[in-house]
């Protein structure tokens, strides 16, 4: 840390860090450097320009070089899944601070080896789930913290959308198997999984998934889950489905709750008892960053988070059930 600024590393510059982390980082105010690490040149000739980047990394050793420069203080990573674990554990043994894209691995042993690191080095582990930052996930967190609908009973968690064909078209590896690791699951699935393990507050007993359409860009599945609570859970994700849907229905004691990604409400409330009355919550207009997209301060809370010392243990443990119901691995 140079002039009490971070020094932080994207490795991978695809689709979402174009999108979300590079432009975010550039608008926090504690980060003095962003520093690129991407295969291939000239897949970063204009993010090189655009942002005047000092430095970047190429080649297929380039998160290697991230790993050994020592006045880098944190790193994104955000690569094909299969090298999520092993360049995440690289970086964690280097002693620096990692944020991960989702999935945070593609088996439980891996995601355990990344833990062990980030208890071992004492530094943070988040995974890139932003929906914990979307204003209706965390109105909808607060109404059942609030205990106002009393014990969740069920969930169905929907995420339905055109995929990789519409928002990556080139990158193919979500399509091969020994990268991808778990397809429309993994992609979208693991999502739901964190919002389900994040709102229930609860381990998953057991999981069965039917998947169609494997290995194609309109594979669908749906996931069956049993809480150690008895809470029932339905996750319902496809690819290829162009009326998209992105939408949580928590039913509990008193009544139900929606939190709907497209709903101008975003939150609507129902409740059956003591007495029947609704309620909805309208959502403000989210904040584009740089490159246009909402701003939903997942970076900011990376940084926040390695600046106050905070190293979110308790978020790992949801992150570890939220990969075992995707991956159909319950110990």
């Amino acid at each position: 840390m140079k002039n009490n600024k971070l020094c932080v590393a994207v490795i991978g510059c695809g689709t979402i860090a174009r999108a979300r982390h590079i432009p975010e980082l550039f608008e926090n105010p504690y980060i003095g450097e962003v520093v690129l690490a991407e295969t291939y040149e000239n897949a970063i000739a204009d993010l090189v320009t655009n942002y005047h980047i000092k430095r970047y990394f190429t080649g297929n050793d380039a998160w290697k070089k991230v790993v050994q420069t020592e006045d880098i203080d944190a790193v994104i990573v955000c690569t094909p899944n299969a090298l999520h674990a092993p360049i995440t554990v690289s970086v964690l043994n280097a002693e620096k601070h990692v944020m991960v894209e989702k999935p945070m691995a593609i088996s439980n042993a891996e995601v355990q080896e990344m833990c062990n690191a980030a208890y071992k080095n004492n530094k943070l582990l988040l995974v890139a789930h932003h929906r914990r930052h979307q204003n209706c996930y965390l109105i909808g967190k607060t109404i059942l913290q609030s205990g106002l609908l009393g014990n969740i009973t069920g969930i169905l968690a929907q995420h339905k959308q055109p995929g990789p064909i519409e928002w990556a078209p080139n990158s193919t590896w979500f399509f091969q198997n020994a990268v991808k690791g778990g397809g429309v699951m993994m992609d979208l699935g693991i999502h739901m999984a964190d919002v389900v393990s994040w709102y229930c507050e609860d381990e998953a007993l057991e999981t069965k998934t039917i998947i169609t359409q494997q290995g194609t860009p309109y594979e669908q599945a749906r996931c069956i889950v049993k809480m150690k609570s008895g809470c029932g859970v339905v996750i319902d994700v496809a690819w290829g489905i162009f009326a998209q849907e992105k939408r949580v229905t928590v039913y509990c004691e008193k009544g139900k709750m929606i939190v709907d990604e497209y709903a101008e409400s975003g939150v609507v409330i129902s409740l059956t008892s003591p007495f029947k009355t609704s309620a909805t919550f309208v959502l403000p207009a989210p904040v584009p960053n740089l490159a246009g997209n909402p701003n939903l301060g997942l970076v900011d809370h990376y940084i926040k988070c390695i600046k106050s010392g905070d190293l979110q243990r308790e978020r790992l443990v949801e992150h570890i059930n939220a990969m075992k119901i995707v991956l159909n691995e319950i110990n």
